[in-house]
């Protein structure tokens, strides 16, 4: 029913630059489209043209696959969006005014800020990590958490190991995230501060 929507019955919306008497979309806004729908199982970037890569570059999802994105993906404008959907406060000041550079750092340093010994895989880090090397410079580390309390033994995780450790005379338990499984694999690197700490921990918490 026209008369229900005004605009259906005007020839022309000279006031919004979106519309479009077409009613059928174009043939490479349909390829276009395709294209960002299934970017992550066919990334197709560098073959296309200019403005159609930038249209790709505008439409592509914040959260696909690092592996994907990491090696294809240079724009500065697709990282922003990344940035921006993932923290809510983002200066690029203190990352050379790179938005691919503080994404891959501030990534970096919410993995190992989360990172709980004995309790978190080191798949996700092994794997980010040899995404993310040549593109970080510095890692801030505001929080190393201990291992996981079992409140009902009554003795951490450690704990646990390291009287095992004692009776077999060896202790190989891990209190903290070993920064020694990174460095090496960060050539570009020239900054590392760490915080022996826990943030928000709370009242109850307990070494």
């Amino acid at each position: 029913n026209p008369a229900a929507d005004p605009r259906k019955m005007r020839r022309i919306i000279a006031e919004d630059p979106e519309w479009s008497l077409a009613t059928v979309p174009r043939l490479i806004d349909i390829c276009i489209k395709h294209i960002v729908e299934n970017f992550a199982d066919n990334p197709l970037l560098e073959e296309l043209k200019p403005k159609h890569k930038d249209k790709v570059l505008e439409a592509l999802a914040t959260d696909l696959p690092l592996k994907i994105t990491a090696p294809l993906v240079s724009d500065e404008g697709y990282w922003k969006r990344c940035c921006k959907a993932r923290w809510a406060v983002c200066d690029t000041d203190q990352y050379g005014d790179s938005w691919k550079r503080m994404f891959f750092e501030r990534n970096m340093e919410d993995l190992i800020e989360n990172f709980v010994p004995e309790s978190t895989d080191l798949t996700e880090i092994a794997d980010t990590l040899e995404l993310s090397n040549d593109f970080i410079k510095r890692l801030r580390i505001r929080q190393l958490l201990p291992q996981i309390k079992d409140i009902s033994a009554g003795l951490t995780q450690e704990e646990e190991i390291s009287d095992q450790g004692s009776d077999t005379g060896t202790d190989d338990s891990l209190d903290h995230f070993d920064f020694g499984l990174i460095i090496n694999k960060l050539p570009n690197i020239v900054e590392l501060s760490v915080t022996y700490g826990v943030r928000n921990c709370g009242m109850n918490f307990e070494w």
